[in-house]
């Protein structure tokens, strides 16, 4: 189909722009997007400041982000927070229950989660947000309407 080749091809033109811009760690820089040098400044900048924004939070990501959620928000919340955060956010995806719907909340969320590690703007986007809070409300209305006494699953009505 044109439409799904041009589609490749822009990407394919994307990458292969990316690839001519970097020298050390080509296929790692090319594949983030040059995510990963971001990287190494605020990391090589924190350590001058002796790691302190990595407990207390305030680090500028504003002035320069490194557009990975992950490392993103940690900086922006501190250790603490961060793990307040992500140990809230895996609640509101994953339950304690076993079965396919389960199985489906975790995968779902690790899968959220390689994103926003890899590619970023996914938990601090105001768009993907909304969609990702939709789907954790639809999963958890299907997991209760599931375990409900009223539910007609598994039973033979006429």
């Amino acid at each position: 189909m044109p439409a799904i080749q041009q589609a490749a091809d822009l990407s394919l033109q994307y990458f292969a722009d990316q690839q001519g811009r970097v020298a050390d760690d080509q296929m790692l820089t090319t594949v983030m997007s040059g995510r990963n040098i971001k990287f190494a400044n605020v990391w090589s900048d924190l350590a001058q400041q002796n790691y302190v924004a990595l407990l207390t939070g305030g680090y500028p990501t504003v002035r320069y982000a490194i557009e990975i959620d992950g490392p993103d928000l940690l900086l922006a919340l501190g250790l603490p927070v961060f793990s307040f955060y992500l140990y809230d956010l895996s609640r509101t995806f994953i339950s304690r229950r076993r079965g396919p719907l389960a199985r489906f909340e975790k995968l779902f969320f690790v899968v959220v989660m390689i994103i926003a590690c890899t590619a970023g703007h996914v938990l601090v986007s105001a768009i993907a947000a909304p969609y990702l809070a939709v789907i954790a409300v639809l999963v958890r209305r299907t997991a209760v309407l599931s375990n409900s006494p009223f539910s007609n699953r598994g039973h033979d009505h006429d």
